[in-house]
């Protein structure tokens, strides 16, 4: 009995673990162990003077998805485009859901001009990429806008994630379905912010 307990503490504590650090629906990374561990990631590229890129991921359209086929459909798409990322990443990235049908990747090591490369190869087979439903044998297509930023000097995790994010906007603004690399230039974050402030306040 004392061993049994012993085992069963155990299990609970590995759950309780397991529900601290993982996202529940795709069993990847939650939100604040995704970007615990991506200012690890960055701080150690900096000391060690190798450069650092994010890929930041929004599936286009998803809130049709689930208006059209139901939530169930939606998380299938969900947990069908995590498990295609990850086939797709090395050991040393860091892959995370971000919030609703956002999604992270961290790379280290990785310059601008790779990231960009290989935000366009994951563009290119997102699209090709066909996911079951489980509804009359049909399968789903999606696409996916990117928005890239990479370390510079001074740079923290937020200030990144802020360029991924407005690179982000302009892909949802220009068609969709593309990749965007926002360069670190004070003149132009601030004319794309002033964008995004007319923006919500007209809507």
């Amino acid at each position: 009995m004392v061993i049994w307990s012993q085992v069963s503490k155990l299990h609970m504590l590995m759950r309780l673990y397991r529900q601290a650090i993982l996202d529940p629906l795709t069993g990847i990374y939650n939100r604040r162990m995704l970007l615990r561990l991506g200012k690890k990631s960055m701080q150690e590229c900096s000391q060690n003077d190798k450069p650092f890129s994010v890929l930041l991921f929004d599936i286009d359209k998803f809130k049709r998805i689930n208006d059209t086929w139901g939530h169930s459909v939606g998380d299938k798409v969900l947990t069908g485009f995590t498990a295609f990322v990850q086939g797709k990443i090395r050991k040393t990235d860091l892959f995370g859901r971000y919030g609703g049908e956002e999604f992270i990747l961290f790379l280290p090591d990785c310059p601008s001009d790779t990231a960009i490369k290989i935000s366009n190869r994951m563009l290119t087979a997102i699209r090709a990429l066909k996911l079951p439903i489980n509804i009359e044998n049909q399968s789903l297509s999606i696409t996916t806008c990117i928005g890239i930023s990479t370390y510079s000097e001074n740079d923290t995790l937020a200030s990144m994630l802020e360029r991924a994010d407005l690179a982000l906007y302009q892909c949802k603004h220009s068609g969709r379905d593309c990749s965007n690399f926002h360069p670190i230039d004070l003149q132009y974050e601030n004319d794309e912010r002033l964008k995004i402030a007319e923006k919500i306040s007209i809507n």
